[in-house]
């Protein structure tokens, strides 16, 4: 009995052993396994985080793009002849939209094609974008077959001149400020065409500078260094003035009444509803459109492209006298014509510009 006591102690003594080597090998495998699962987290906090900013930046292209599209179909929605439509070929204007979040650029093309592109801001202005558009002036209607088109009378004595090209007008668009004048042949004023008339109300919804009736004297282009003064009233446009700002403006000018001018130039479509008056050294370019009685008088008077007088009703008289000139130019009266148009889109989608 007394050998019993030593083998037991023996034996809790070597259990004790084994326990700590047991625990000694289980510690690295947990290290182990802790890190395993502490870079499984990582990974997806990471992907998360990935996933978070590609989001993020998916949204911020996505407006991007948005604000480009708004930029690109800003000018469509209320497109300006007087502004636009007088640009010169190549030129560009740019806008910048609210708080600087979008700018658009119109540039022309040609006499009737422009490309509007529009810049978009996201993230900061760290994400941007840019879209194009290809939109287009309506063809020109029908050019009026004459030099004078009415529906009435018409007196004229011995010193008007109405002349016509010698052969066809065609159907080409003149160069800017070239007035075709240069083979022109007299015709007698009494030869007036009756057989075409432009449907004055549809002119009207196109005017873009409405002049008060009344009388006026010595009409100009009015500018500040290279811009053109298109509010002022008194500015017609400066045909044939190489250099002027205003050599390409344009306006269709309307008068709800009677007008009388003296002296002075103008260029583009002149609608007048009641009768007009023109005496003195008064040039212009383009379509004149009286409603009423027409009355052309006094030493230099000169039209350039066509006058049309009344409607279909008849009714109305016209009576020439003095030193006028009637000049038959298709051409100006198809550039008038452009100038009055309102851009539409091409039938097609818009581009976008890759950003560097």
């Amino acid at each position: 009995m007394a050998l019993a006591g030593p083998d037991v102690g023996s034996a809790c003594l070597t259990g004790g052993r084994g326990s700590a080597d047991t625990r000694g090998a289980a510690l690295p495998v947990v290290v182990y396994g802790l890190a395993i699962v502490g870079a499984l987290a990582a990974a997806s906090f990471w992907m998360l985080l990935l996933d978070r900013r590609a989001g993020i930046a998916t949204i911020a292209l996505q407006k991007a793009v948005g604000e480009a599209e708004r930029a690109a179909l800003a000018p469509l929605e209320s497109w300006s002849a007087a502004r636009y439509n007088s640009m010169p070929v190549g030129s560009n204007l740019e806008h910048t939209g609210p708080r600087g979040k979008r700018v658009t650029t119109v540039r022309r093309v040609s006499l009737t094609l422009f490309e509007v592109i529009g810049t978009g801001f996201a993230g900061g202005e760290t994400v941007v974008q840019r879209v194009g558009l290809l939109v287009q002036l309506p063809s020109p209607v029908e050019i009026p077959p004459g030099p004078l088109v009415t529906a009435g009378s018409v007196t004229a004595d011995t010193r008007v001149r109405i002349r016509v090209p010698d052969g066809s007008p065609g159907e080409e668009i003149c160069s800017p400020g070239d007035s075709r004048l240069g083979s022109l042949a007299d015709a007698p004023a009494g030869e007036a065409a009756t057989n075409r008339f432009e449907d004055m109300a549809a002119w009207v919804l196109l005017a873009n500078k409405v002049v008060p009736p009344g009388r006026y004297v010595g009409l100009r282009p009015s500018h500040t260094g290279r811009s053109c003064h298109l509010q002022d009233i008194r500015n017609w446009g400066a045909p044939d003035v190489r250099g002027s700002p205003c050599l390409h403006y344009r306006p269709v000018i309307l008068v709800p009444g009677d007008l009388d001018l003296t002296g002075g130039v103008g260029q583009g479509v002149l609608i007048v509803e009641g009768s007009l008056r023109l005496g003195g050294d008064f040039t212009f370019a383009g379509l004149i459109l009286v409603g009423g009685d027409l009355r052309i008088w006094g030493g230099g008077a000169h039209v350039v492209g066509t006058i049309q007088v009344g409607g279909p009703w008849g009714g109305v008289s016209t009576h020439l006298e003095g030193e006028v000139r009637i000049d038959y130019a298709p051409c100006l009266v198809r550039r008038a014509m452009i100038a009055a148009g309102r851009a539409t889109p091409l039938p097609s989608r818009a581009w976008f510009y890759p950003m560097k």
